[in-house]
């Protein structure tokens, strides 16, 4: 009797620990602009002291890796996050070329990817999380002044995004069968001062806006009746333990 009920409380309690466990989850966001997150930076370059602002459009798609638990109901609570480059050069960002000073500086397929430094970061249970360690990269295309070309695939920028908070919510699970869907949201601010362009003295950029982006996930949860089967099964072997020890008295 007492073995069978052993076994049957493991398998509970072993059910109930998986859901506690952290698990991590690959996805990909892909730019989705939406009100004031309209994927709009802002991106102000100043040259030999005088600067110039263009607006450029962000669109494409980053990688990030999301480490959730999930409640006995299958709700997801996301606490930590990393971005992860699918590719370093060049990278899945894409931006609208601009022309700053009269077409003396300007950019050409300027490409770039979101990385963090020794994911994961934490996030809040409300879902805000700061942006240290959160960093854009600009790592392809070309920036031209006065006629000469930096290929950003080789001098790649790197654009800190410190002392922000971002959002990330994931909604209530769709279950179907065995399978749990989840959408995800991302809302992120890109804010940075100026930072200065290697090989380029007197040069610097700096940006600003926010970017709106949503990703989606699936996670294989037991169908309803799984535990009732388990328990089902474990009877079996409750009773004949139960009956056997009524035999020996």
């Amino acid at each position: 009797m007492k073995r069978g009920f052993y076994l049957l409380l493991s398998v509970i309690v072993l059910f109930a620990v998986s859901l506690g466990q952290a698990v991590e989850i690959p996805l990909l966001f892909t730019l989705t602009p939406e009100g004031t997150y309209n994927n709009q930076i802002s991106v102000t370059l100043t040259y030999a002291g005088f600067p110039s602002t263009q607006t450029s459009t962000a669109s494409g798609s980053f990688g990030a890796t999301l480490y959730a638990t999930f409640d006995q109901a299958w709700n997801a609570s996301v606490n930590g996050l990393g971005f992860v480059p699918k590719s370093i050069t060049p990278g899945d960002l894409s931006f609208t070329d601009m022309s700053f000073f009269s077409g003396l500086v300007s950019t050409t397929n300027l490409l770039g990817d979101m990385t963090t430094d020794t994911p994961p970061r934490p996030v809040n249970i409300d879902g805000s999380f700061s942006t240290d360690w959160h960093t854009l990269i600009l790592n392809g295309g070309t920036l031209n002044v006065l006629n000469s070309p930096m290929d950003l695939s080789t001098e790649p920028l790197y654009l800190d995004l410190w002392g922000f908070t971002g959002s990330l919510w994931v909604s209530v699970p769709t279950i179907v069968g065995n399978q749990a869907f989840y959408d995800v949201t991302l809302l992120l601010p890109i804010d940075f001062p100026p930072v200065e362009i290697p090989d380029m003295p007197e040069a610097t950029i700096a940006a600003s806006g926010s970017i709106r982006a949503t990703g989606s996930f699936s996670q294989t949860v037991p169908e309803p009746g799984t535990m009732m089967l388990a328990i089902w099964g474990l009877m079996g072997p409750l009773c004949y333990f139960w009956k056997r020890r009524i035999a020996n008295t």
